[in-house]
């Protein structure tokens, strides 16, 4: 279906955003990345400001053909990852040229991730780009600094051939030479390493915060619709029903804030570590009766505990995000009425926590990646979740100086080992 250009931006034609949404279009309009939302057909819905300082206000029109200003060798091309990406579900990158308002060609680097609405559909695709352009010409800089080097290299020995005298400085400088290419490229080759890396984890958590977000905002809207134009003619259980509802969602989207802000605080080195003695036993089942009344006894979740001294010194903080995410992943990732198990044994020269469910399971190939930021399995489906969990807990084992580890299989289950190193007073 061809797009049809409305000359008012997006952010004109839409309805005043909600606090969280506020939250997400404020990252999108004040950061430097080139932010799009485009349909299924390949239509504008969006443009950040950095975007439509490239394309132009009649380019970034909502509406308008999102591969317009691609280079003409570049775009069907384009046009296939993004037809790729709407039909998998399956985010892609891509780079290519693009021919701005100002009739300069940039190079881009895109990242595009579907996002999928209450039906299972795809509603829209999230483009996040960044403008590479001067990383290709560091690149050719590059190239010309090895063809630069590669003619006074040969030129020198050209010297040599001619001079015998000359051939132990010549063959210094040509060493000096060859060091000196090395060190530019291992350079410039870790810089690209860590913009990649950097630029890839913002697109992960765009893509996440804007996916777990729309599902529970639908939701209180919904809800609210619901309550405002139905309330007379709701029963007392109904309403208590459509309120626990938008209960249940804004839940949803604190935990997401809540894991959001624990990474920043742990990476940053702003969250705290204060050990104090604690009767871990006693905390466990604290713990596992907390989860067993959140999930609303869809688990069977079974305590052991073998060993002596229970009292020993954990940050009770830390330690309840290590429980309480392995148990919520037990539970979201088993069928409901199976058994989760929580073992705990005291040992003498370490505390171990092993968490074991009969769920989907990881496969084999994807265990090296559990505790990567943002990182969700292939096998996952339509379960909700922000690959965060796993990453605090690894984090917070590490602050107790302990490990964790994975062992796992697909359709038999998964099972988490935490270490502790336990040393008496």
């Amino acid at each position: 279906m061809p797009c049809t250009a409305d000359i008012r931006l997006v952010d004109q034609d839409m309805p005043s955003p909600s606090g969280s949404e506020l939250h997400l279009r404020m990252i999108a309009e004040h950061g430097g990345d080139l932010i799009s939302l485009v349909d299924r057909d390949g239509c504008r819905l969006y443009a950040n400001p950095a975007f439509v300082a490239i394309l132009g206000e009649a380019g970034a029109a909502r509406g308008s053909d999102t591969f317009a200003g691609i280079h003409v060798d570049d775009r069907a091309r384009i046009r296939e990852v993004f037809e790729r990406v709407v039909t998998s579900g399956i985010g892609e990158r891509a780079e290519y040229r693009f021919i701005g308002v100002d009739g300069l060609t940039r190079h881009f680097e895109s990242r595009s991730d579907v996002v999928i609405g209450l039906g299972g559909q795809v509603d829209y695709v999230v483009v996040v780009s960044r403008d590479m352009t001067a990383r290709c010409g560091a690149e050719e800089s590059l190239r010309n600094l090895n063809q630069e080097l590669e003619a006074r290299v040969d030129a020198r020995g050209a010297q040599l051939n001619a001079s015998r005298s000359e051939l132990q400085n010549a063959l210094a400088e040509l060493q000096a030479a060859h060091a000196e290419l090395r060190e530019r490229e291992e350079s410039a080759t870790r810089s690209l390493v860590s913009e990649r890396e950097l630029s890839e984890l913002k697109m992960r958590f765009i893509s996440v915060t804007s996916h777990e977000f729309r599902t529970p905002l639908a939701t209180i809207l919904s809800a609210a619709d619901l309550l405002t134009g139905y309330w007379d003619r709701l029963g007392l259980e109904e309403r208590r029903q459509i309120i626990g509802d938008i209960q249940v969602a804004v839940g949803r989207m604190t935990v997401l804030l809540d894991q959001v802000l624990t990474i920043g605080r742990m990476d940053s080195g702003r969250h705290g570590y204060s050990p104090m003695p604690l009767d871990v036993e006693k905390f466990c089942r604290d713990v596992v009766a907390e989860m067993e009344m959140s999930s609303r006894g869809s688990h069977v979740i079974l305590l052991s505990v073998t060993g002596r001294h229970p009292v020993r010194a954990f940050d009770a903080n830390l330690l309840r995000q290590i429980l309480t995410n392995l148990l919520a992943n037990a539970i979201k990732y088993s069928a409901p009425g199976s058994e989760v198990r929580l073992d705990l044994a005291l040992n003498d020269g370490e505390t171990v926590f092993e968490v074991l469910d009969q769920g989907i399971g990881v496969t084999e190939g994807e265990k090296v990646h559990l505790f990567d930021t943002f990182f969700r399995g292939s096998n996952v489906g339509q379960i909700p979740g922000t690959g965060l969990g796993l990453s605090i807990v690894r984090r917070a084992a590490e602050r107790h100086g302990g490990r964790v580890a994975c062992s796992s299989a697909p359709g038999v289950g998964t099972g988490f080992t935490v270490q502790i190193p336990y040393r008496p007073d």
